[in-house]
């Protein structure tokens, strides 16, 4: 019995002389973890595909809420602005896109650039760092533009090509 008092005392010893661990503290702050200017540009729409989007109101003002990505002075501003594409995505989901436009590969896309809208409000929501995310969701914007360009402005007939 003996021995396990002594054993006892040795543990709570080893266990009590153990350093204290640095808490880590993170301040509330409004501030991003990343500089907006660092940021990419997104890949303009040419041409055709920038008619057909001229005319689909809903898109522009999605784009236009998108370009205020570049415009955020701090994480709330930021925060708001990714609240602000979910509620016009809403709408331009619900929207009819022109003739041209209306793709299931730009569906894709869009659907695509919801994710990484909902990704980056998780991470601004949590006060984690979003820097990744907006690369991502730049990226998928990017590439949906590009996607609408390739569809739109392809002057390759496909019936022809697949005839012969």
């Amino acid at each position: 019995m003996h021995k396990y008092w002594i054993f006892l005392t040795l543990l709570v010893t080893v266990v009590g002389c153990k350093p204290e661990q640095e808490e880590i503290k993170s301040a509330p702050s409004n501030a991003l973890a990343f500089e907006i200017s660092e940021l990419p540009r997104t890949k303009p729409l040419r041409g055709k595909a920038l008619q057909q989007t001229n005319q689909w109101p809903e898109f522009k003002s999605f784009d236009n809420s998108f370009a205020r990505i570049y415009e955020a002075s701090g994480r709330e501003d930021y925060a708001l602005v990714v609240e602000e594409l979910l509620e016009q995505f809403e709408i331009l989901g619900a929207s009819t896109a022109p003739g041209a436009l209306e793709s299931q590969q730009i569906s894709a896309r869009f659907n695509v650039i919801r994710t990484y809208l909902l990704k980056v409000q998780a991470l601004l929501n949590y006060r984690l760092d979003s820097k990744e995310a907006t690369l991502e969701l730049i990226e998928a914007y990017s590439n949906a533009m590009e996607q609408c360009n390739i569809l739109v402005n392809n002057t390759l007939d496909t019936k022809t090509l697949f005839d012969e």
